[in-house]
């Protein structure tokens, strides 16, 4: 038996019903077959090249870089800034082989798909909605992102090559940043409080935890590569986010940078020594208890949105 996902909405509320259906079709193709990494994916491995966003060039562009921050490449090339065209929220594959990222050059952001040398973009699906956020599966064959339809903001998988798109509902009020992990739990961020916290459950919507519980911002959830940690961004410190880590149920929250310059968008390394992130407009890294915090690029327009591939196969 298959399991297929299905949506209602009643009283401008979200529900999620899971509707049961016979198909001639083996388990393994059930819905969200494989637990889903996000889209600062941590896949274990030997640590690889470095995808990140840069505006050197007069607007957001995908580049690549050496852990160490040399021999950076630019991989999209879009037109001038005046067409106000960008792509940017690169995540690599598993296999290191291709990167997901988010583009608006089709009119609205979309989720689209390259090889790690720049080569062969194409756009992932054809629909009509606004789509951020792209986050592989570990064997590389389903992609989780955020979309919005008619101001409605959620989750949905498709499959790598674009097909068999379905939404996941969780409930009242937006919920986005989706990150799963090597077991199948799914962080993500919900703000149906009013906040914008930390949340997990299991794949199928079961056995929700809230893991933060502030009045400030928290965001960018991502998984160490064993699935045991989390680091994430929060504005619990006045006037400023920082990066902290936590347990996986969500336990000795540890405030690791403290820089007095705005920290964010966190990415474990693939061997979960080190992380990669954003702090005042340029890449650093540090070890994963937030020691050895040095800058990795330096080139005074603005850096962000680091994600750390492992070593192509």
């Amino acid at each position: 038996m298959t399991i297929y996902l299905s949506e209602v909405r009643l009283a401008g509320s979200k529900k999620k019903v899971l509707a049961l259906g016979l198909a001639a079709m083996i388990a393994s193709a059930s819905l969200l077959a494989g637990p889903v990494e996000p889209a600062h994916a941590a896949f274990a491995g030997q640590n690889g090249r470095i995808a990140f966003t840069s505006n050197r060039d007069g607007n957001h562009e995908i580049y690549s870089m050496n852990p160490d921050g040399t021999d950076q490449k630019r991989l999209t090339t879009d037109p001038s800034p005046s067409s106000f065209i960008f792509d940017d929220r690169p995540t690599v594959s598993p296999d290191g082989k291709q990167i997901a990222f988010t583009s608006n050059r089709d009119g609205k952001n979309r989720i689209y798909t390259m090889n790690a040398d720049g080569t062969n973009q194409k756009r992932l699906t054809n629909i009509d909605e606004t789509e951020r956020e792209p986050t592989w599966s570990p064997d590389g064959k389903k992609i989780a992102f955020t979309r919005t339809v008619s101001s409605d903001t959620d989750i949905a998988v498709v499959n790598a090559d674009g097909s068999n798109l379905i939404p996941i509902e969780f409930g009242p009020g937006d919920q986005s940043e989706p990150a799963f992990s090597v077991d199948g739990r799914i962080a993500y961020v919900d703000d149906s409080d009013g906040d914008r916290e930390i949340r997990t459950m299991n794949a199928d919507g079961s056995n929700e935890k809230q893991l933060t519980k502030n009045d400030d911002f928290e965001g960018n959830p991502s998984w160490s590569p064993s699935g045991k940690k989390i680091v994430f961004t929060s504005q619990r410190d006045p006037g400023n986010s920082e990066i902290y880590k936590m347990n996986a149920d969500g336990s000795s929250q540890t405030r690791l940078t403290k820089n007095g310059v705005p920290d964010d968008d966190p990415a474990f390394s693939p061997d979960g020594k080190k992380i990669a992130f954003t702090s005042n407009a340029t890449i650093r890294k540090m070890n994963s208890d937030g020691s050895r915090n040095k800058p990795i690029t330096s080139n005074g327009p603005s850096d962000f949105d680091p994600d750390w591939g492992v070593v192509a196969s």
